[in-house]
């Protein structure tokens, strides 16, 4: 059947095609900006930012790209805990130990 006139005709009602509905959101661009368009951003660029790991305190990597990452050097916590530090922390696991028991 290649032509709408051989098509057998029907007594039903024409069918319309669905409503449009209207979509949520904020809508698409219109149109695409062109090469020498400049983007309209309002964030910063990091361009020209070296940066500095505090570390080591030599610039162009971060603490995955360091190159004494794996060195092995003293360790960061050599100071002992004080007294009082250990004093709070067994009063204080003894609280929790205790609201656990009572509850």
């Amino acid at each position: 059947m290649n032509k709408m006139k051989i098509w057998p005709t029907s007594n039903n009602p024409i069918v319309k095609p669905p409503k449009i509905k209207k979509l949520h959101g904020r809508l698409g661009k219109v149109r695409r900006n062109e090469a020498d368009e400049s983007r309209k951003t309002r964030k910063l660029s990091k361009r020209g930012v070296v940066m500095t790991r505090s570390k080591c305190d030599t610039q162009g990597h971060n603490k995955r790209g360091c190159p004494t990452r794996n060195q092995v050097g003293p360790s960061q916590s050599t100071k002992p805990f004080s007294q009082a530090h250990v004093l709070l922390f067994v009063t204080f696991k003894c609280k929790l130990y205790v609201d656990v028991l009572i509850n």
